[in-house]
């Protein structure tokens, strides 16, 4: 048996059990201090990632909102309803706030951007109901990238500085607690313009004759020898005879579409008589008829009661012929060929405009004797010297009556001249003084009669105020020909300066315009949305690989540019319902070729190819082309051109309502 331990044995044991159980009782503590602790920070954690995702989601909400309230501003400002202008006094209420905000006082964004917060009720809404939860901030940001066009686009052409490029943000930042989250949705958008430059002012705009006869119609007073239809131009409602006040017939032009033929040769157009259908005819001839008794001196007022008349009349083959009594049976021009193109509508529709170009017209004037108690009349025909000296005159069966009107002239052929049948020519644009009030005689007895003599107050000719050739505004009545054009809008800004109209051939510069491409037209009706009625959506401005067939109707619910790459044919009706913007199919490099009598309501555009008419077409808005063709129209149908006026890029209330935003690319939404 051992003996027991001393005290002295005892006491190291104790002292090492002691810090043992006081270093697991430290141990103990700590692990529960750090499991307390992190267990505490995932709690804290787990609360702020649920603040975080409520936030996200309120964020988001504002987020889509605000994109929304963007894309109904941007189909508001893209509607053309002539009721929506101005845009800022009559944006529906919900839209007020970012409509006022986001575009200037002239109703477009502004050139330098823009960055504002949005308020509306719907974020507070998006808050609503959670602890600790502030309402959503929105803001939106339009920052500028740069002018479409940063140098002039074309010879003469004038850029529009309003034409840009726009990043589009949209910021929406939401708290809860102290998790705050930030989202963007970003775009590219673009601000163009859907008018054709220059040529949209122009009902018809030909760079060159090409191989168009432009005086290819045989013409007659008998409509059964009509075989062929002249195309009718009309620059705007009917007007007919004046009097007006020279001003008044200046605004009037200055609202209408115009013609432009180009080209270096003199176009010399026969008015013509249609086949003595009122709706082939020419309109806007001088007044018919004038007559003045012969001067006492003369031998013939001795024979009778004689006196000299005068009338005006359009070209025909009637005037080789009997019907005529062979008034112009020895002219050695082509008497019985007339324009294929009527410029200023018919005689049944008269429609007159401003001809711009080196273009005259052509008519008979039919002048001779008349015996008022009788009635009978004759002819004094166009004679060469040759003639004139011999005893064989055209319609003059009596050697007797040669000799006496020989005689009547003193035997001279310069006195018999000035009172024979002839073909005048003059200023195409001489045809628009019917419309004017001038005092005195009418201008139609002086310049027949006396074609030298000015009208009295033809001196007092109001101007164009939207056109001048060669730093002169153009005068209506005269020749609108010049070697440099200035194009005005009627607040005074230029948009075609100093240049040729006849050289503005390559409209490349309008792909910068555009916001979506196809490879084909199979690609642009898959791929651009519809309305309710099924009609497509243009997106401002679109790009489609050619060439291009167009087979079946092609109806688009808003305007925009169609610009193709290469030739294209139209067969069916295209155009935009209700016919409320103007809608412009632009051939780039190609020709456009015609091939329906189906309504076209478009612009068709090929600058620097051919436009083919059918013998039978309708088009509302305008044709432009390098140059015309025209298919025979036998037997004669109405073809005719149809200007629209919301198309002219002249009126500053139309280029306004013709601006559109578009966005360009992909969406992008960010978190940040």
């Amino acid at each position: 048996m051992k003996p027991p331990a001393s005290r002295a044995s005892r006491q190291p044991r104790r002292g090492f059990l002691l810090p043992a159980v006081l270093l697991v009782l430290c141990l103990i503590v700590l692990l529960a201090a750090t499991r307390h602790f992190f267990s505490r920070e995932h709690l804290n954690m787990a609360a702020h990632l649920a603040d975080y995702e409520r936030a996200y989601h309120a964020a988001n909400g504002a987020l889509l909102a605000g994109r929304d309230q963007w894309r109904r501003l941007e189909a508001w400002f893209n509607s053309g309803d002539p009721g929506t202008f101005p845009k800022r006094d009559r944006v529906p209420a919900d839209l007020k706030a970012v409509c006022t905000s986001l575009l200037d006082g002239s109703g477009l964004p502004p050139e330098e951007g823009v960055r504002f917060a949005w308020e509306d009720p719907l974020l507070a809404d998006l808050a609503a109901g959670q602890p600790e939860a502030a309402p959503p901030q929105v803001e939106f940001e339009l920052r500028p990238a740069g002018p479409l066009f940063t140098a002039p686009p074309g010879p003469g052409l004038r850029p529009d500085p309003r034409e840009r490029q726009y990043h589009l943000f949209v910021h929406a930042t939401a708290r809860v607690g102290d998790a705050t989250c930030r989202l963007c949705w970003y775009r590219s958008t673009k601000l163009i313009n859907i008018l054709p430059p220059v040529v949209g002012k122009f009902a018809l705009f030909i760079r060159e004759p090409g191989a168009l006869d432009a005086n290819r119609l045989a013409d007659s007073s008998d409509l059964a020898d009509l075989h062929d239809a002249p195309l009718v131009v009309r620059g705007g409602a009917a007007i007919g005879p004046g009097p007006r006040p020279p001003a008044a017939v200046r605004d009037a032009l200055d609202r209408r579409g115009w013609v432009f033929l180009g080209g270096g040769a003199r176009w010399a157009l026969g008015l013509s008589s249609g086949g003595g259908e009122p709706r082939f005819a020419d309109a806007m001839m001088h007044d018919s008829w004038f007559s003045w008794p012969l001067d006492p001196s003369e031998p013939l007022s001795r024979k009778g009661d004689f006196v000299w008349y005068v009338e005006t009349r359009p070209l025909g083959r009637q005037w080789r012929e009997a019907a005529g009594k062979f008034a112009l049976a020895a002219f050695p021009g082509r008497v019985e060929r007339s324009s294929i193109l009527n410029l200023n509508g018919t005689a049944a529709d008269p429609a007159p405009t401003l001809v711009v170009g080196n273009v005259s017209r052509q008519w008979a004037l039919i002048q001779g004797l008349l015996h008022p108690s009788s009635g009978k009349s004759a002819h004094l025909p166009w004679l060469s010297r040759t003639l004139f000296a011999g005893d064989a005159w055209p319609g003059v069966s009596q050697g007797r009556t040669i000799t006496d009107l020989r005689d009547n002239f003193g035997g001279s052929y310069d006195a018999y001249e000035r009172r024979m049948s002839d073909v005048a020519e003059e200023p195409y644009n001489a045809g628009l003084f019917p419309l004017m009030d001038f005092p005195g005689d009418p201008f139609a007895r002086v310049v027949v009669i006396d074609p030298a003599a000015l009208p009295p107050g033809l001196t007092s000719l109001a101007a164009s105020q939207r056109l001048r050739i060669d730093g002169q505004p153009a005068l209506p009545g005269g020749m609108a020909y010049g070697s440099a054009y200035t194009l005005l809008d009627d607040e005074g800004r230029e948009w075609f300066s100093g240049g040729d109209l006849g050289a503005l051939g390559d409209l490349s510069f309008l792909r910068r315009r555009v916001t979506l491409a196809f490879p084909d037209l199979a690609g642009l009706r898959r791929g651009l949305p519809r309305d309710e009625a099924g009609d497509l959506l243009l997106p401002g401005a679109v790009l489609v690989g050619g060439p291009v067939t167009i087979e079946e109707p092609l109806r688009f619910a808003n305007g925009g540019l169609v610009l193709v790459d290469g030739t294209i044919r139209l067969q069916g009706e295209v155009g935009v319902a209700g016919g409320g913007e103007p809608l412009s199919l632009v051939s780039l490099g190609g020709d456009i070729e015609v091939e329906t009598a189906a309504p076209l309501g478009a612009a068709l555009i090929a600058l620097a190819g051919r436009v083919t008419l059918p013998r039978e077409v309708s088009v509302k808005g305008l044709v432009a082309a390098r140059e015309l063709g025209l298919a025979v129209a036998d037997p004669p149908t109405g073809r005719q051109i149809e200007y629209d006026d919301r198309y002219d890029p002249t009126t500053a209330a139309t280029r306004q309502r013709a601006y559109r935003l578009q966005g360009v690319g992909e969406e992008v939404f960010l978190v940040h």
